[in-house]
């Protein structure tokens, strides 16, 4: 089975991907709020990712 990729999970990906780059980008050196945001923003990205997969999957009746 394939989960067909549509534009609602092509965009929560694109925010993922972008969280992830800030996130990865911080050094030691990071203001403690800008990591704590950027690891907020990061984790939130990823359950909204998760979130559509299984949606979708569900939605395109994909048993997960």
């Amino acid at each position: 089975m394939q989960l067909e990729v549509t534009e609602n999970l092509k965009e929560a990906l694109g925010k993922y991907r972008i969280a992830r780059k800030a996130y990865v980008e911080l050094g030691p050196e990071s203001c403690t709020v800008k990591a704590h945001r950027l690891s907020h923003d990061y984790q939130s990205a990823l359950e909204v990712l998760a979130y559509q997969v299984l949606l979708e999957a569900e939605l395109q009746g994909i048993k997960v």
